[in-house]
């Protein structure tokens, strides 16, 4: 009797220590999908969290488009590990995905910069806004 006593007093807290040791690994590795009407916003992801960016490429009309880019403030941080373009077969009046891939290396904050290049062959160029915008990602 007093040997089981025992051992259930030495167990408990073993038991109760070890599943607070597995409810503090962590989650496994999750992925955010951000778009361009989130530029300006602030999102958190945790280290070894993937961070995918799916902008619209567009096509209005012969010789006028937008074409994106992005990339990173600080690749230490929140690396891009790809990027890709999926291009329509006709481009008129259509869109594409730019996709760009990071990776939350540690913690800390990296600013994902969204670059459009126009092109605007019909209109002033004056009109011609270069459109861009930015994701601030804070690591922790």
């Amino acid at each position: 009797m007093m040997f089981t006593a025992f051992r259930r007093a030495w167990l408990a807290p073993l038991v109760l220590s070890l599943s607070a040791c597995a409810a503090s690994a962590g989650a496994p590795p999750s992925e955010l999908t951000l778009h361009g009407q989130d530029s300006g916003r602030t999102v958190a992801v945790h280290p070894g969290d993937t961070v995918k960016l799916d902008l619209l490429d567009t096509f209005l009309v012969p010789g006028s488009s937008v074409i994106w880019t992005a990339d990173t403030s600080d690749a230490s941080v929140l690396a891009r590990l790809s990027s890709s373009r999926e291009t329509p077969a006709g481009i008129a009046h259509s869109q594409a995905h730019y996709t760009a891939v990071f990776k939350a290396l540690k913690r800390g904050t990296a600013t994902v910069r969204m670059t459009g290049a126009a092109r605007c062959e019909a209109m002033n160029p004056a009109a011609c806004r270069q459109p861009s915008g930015s994701i601030t990602v804070t690591i922790s």
